[in-house]
């Protein structure tokens, strides 16, 4: 949980890959409750890395198209009218 407080979305996936190694070892010593609560959490966290995927690229875009709006004059622009 602490990898995801960092915001970054490889996090997501190392979440992932330990759930895929916990749910067997779990399910192997009789710890049956917690392996369904694990493949539970596995599937939210599948479902929360797509949505962060799908959030942060929509956030690139945005910044994208801000920073071609807001684009500043060039130089050429103040004292070359006619250029």
């Amino acid at each position: 949980m602490w990898l995801l407080a960092r915001r970054k979305l490889e996090n997501w996936i190392l979440l992932n890959i330990s759930n895929i190694f916990a749910i067997p070892l779990l399910w192997q010593k009789q710890l049956v409750l917690f392996s369904a609560l694990t493949l539970f959490l596995f599937i939210v966290a599948i479902f929360g890395f797509y949505d962060w995927r799908a959030t942060g690229e929509k956030n690139k875009l945005l910044i994208h198209q801000t920073n071609e709006t807001q684009r500043i004059p060039s130089i050429k622009t103040y004292y070359c009218a006619g250029c």
